[in-house]
């Protein structure tokens, strides 16, 4: 089958059912890994927004 077309079937795939294909082969991996990571935030999360990610629940109440 055409890359293009395991594209489109993946494409309507979770986050989790692509992680999972792209760890059956080399060539799933290399097929699937872009759609895969086309989500991951870029630019990177600055120091600020990172803090506010990994507040305690604690952090949080108290802040309010």
């Amino acid at each position: 089958m055409a890359p293009e077309l395991w594209m489109i079937i993946a494409s309507f795939a979770s986050r989790q059912s692509l992680a999972r294909l792209c760890s059956v082969s080399h060539r799933f991996h290399s097929t699937f890994s872009a759609l895969l990571y086309a989500n991951v935030v870029d630019p990177p999360l600055t120091s600020g927004q990172s803090a506010r990610l990994v507040r305690t629940p604690n952090d949080a109440q108290t802040n309010v």
